[in-house]
């Protein structure tokens, strides 16, 4: 979000974002200037208005809502007003209680042995290492922070479908402008096409950087140089933006794909786009790409696209930066979690499970660790989550 110098306008209201120096404040103004609402960074509505902001799709929504905090703050309604709205809002608490699923006795008992374990094992550490005992509320903040964490990593994921669609949207109108035949279409039938989608192609992957970098350091500013630093290391061989520039070009195969097929096919600009975000995990089973082959258009092998793409769910440019910068965005957070225990005499952590799907991996690393280089996340939209152990 723009900081507060600039904002974001939701029809007759601006929304900003003003960096303080211990929090960050979300504010909501009139335009007038005549009435304004705000919150603090450790208010849950904060990460809400956000998100809700930098999605252009639920901006309709965000602006009901204001208005009606706008309404209820510059009236004083009557008794049976008051007395419509409590019902209301009970009954809207009674929806969002009837889609929460009862716990069984089975998950009931697995949660009173894990509470019994997590008892044994506070009284084992403070036995064998004399070392402080986290506190239920320590543990309740890591918890929090996880939460936090995992709220950054839902909009990196939100904030990356949109800039590919928009993208998408971009070159396709301009391959459509060209007027390539349709039997012969691929960007570099025309070098000023294929220039055209290459500044777009990195436009994007700088765009990418940049919401990644971001939401890595989210309100973590004092430790910002390390965390990028961190995030951007090289790993495996090669480095995020390596990474990342390689999938931003499959997008851009996987596009061309889409646009020889829509081409083929006499589809509308917009009929194809709406085909290209349907089938963002699986882009070559677009329907209208198996249609155009099903007619004898071999347009996959024609322009090159490579099927097979790594292994598991890395099936496709979108799965593939998926998996990248969330990953990165969840480093992010842990490495400012990891400095900020360290500076408050941390000797060690208590690594928790924070999901109950299985997970060997995850499994195997619950329990006290005292090297830093075994914090979570161990792997893609892992949800373990530490807790800091100091000496007594």
């Amino acid at each position: 979000m723009s900081k507060k110098t600039n904002g974001i306008q939701v029809g007759n209201f601006i929304v900003t974002r003003d960096n303080g120096s211990e929090h960050d404040w979300i504010s909501i103004k009139a335009v007038s200037g005549f009435w304004s609402m705000r919150f603090r960074d450790d208010n849950g509505m904060f990460s809400r208005i956000r998100e809700l902001a930098n999605n252009k799709e639920l901006r309709e929504y965000l602006e009901t809502w204001i208005k009606v905090c706008f309404l209820i703050s510059n009236a004083t309604p009557d008794v049976k007003f008051m007395e419509e709205f409590f019902k209301s809002y009970s009954d809207l608490t009674e929806r969002l209680r009837g889609l929460q699923q009862p716990v069984s006795p089975e998950d009931d008992a697995k949660i009173l042995e894990e509470e019994r374990n997590m008892n044994s094992i506070k009284e084992g550490i403070k036995e064998e290492r004399k070392m402080r005992v986290p506190t239920d509320k320590e543990i309740e903040e890591a918890k929090e922070y996880l939460r936090q964490r995992l709220d950054a990593e839902l909009s990196m994921r939100t904030n990356l479908q949109i800039v590919m669609i928009e993208a998408a949207k971009q070159i396709i109108d301009i391959s459509y402008r060209y007027k390539i035949s349709p039997e012969l279409f691929r960007f570099s039938a025309n070098r000023q096409l294929q220039e055209e989608v290459d500044a777009i192609i990195l436009s994007l992957l700088e765009i990418i950087e940049d919401y990644t970098y971001t939401l890595a350091v989210a309100t973590h500013e004092d430790n910002k140089d390390a965390i990028i630093t961190c995030i951007t290391r090289e790993s495996y061989g090669k480095t995020f933006t390596q990474r990342a520039r390689e999938y931003v070009y499959r997008f851009s195969k996987e596009v061309e794909t889409a646009i020889a097929a829509g081409l083929l096919l006499n589809l509308s600009k917009d009929k194809l786009l709406s085909s290209i975000r349907q089938s963002v995990k699986t882009p070559l089973l677009n329907e209208h790409v198996q249609r155009a082959i099903s007619k004898g258009y071999p347009i996959i092998l024609r322009l090159g696209v490579q099927e097979s793409f790594g292994v598991g769910r890395t099936v496709s440019s979108w799965t593939a930066l998926s998996d990248l910068t969330e990953y990165a965005v969840a480093e992010g957070w842990m490495k400012h979690w990891e400095l900020q225990a360290k500076a408050s005499g941390a000797v060690g952590f208590f690594v928790m499970r924070g999901s109950s799907y299985p997970c060997n991996i995850c499994d195997d690393e619950v329990g006290f660790h005292v090297g830093w280089d075994k914090l979570p996340p161990y792997h893609g939209h892992c949800k373990c989550f530490a807790v800091s152990v100091s000496a007594i």
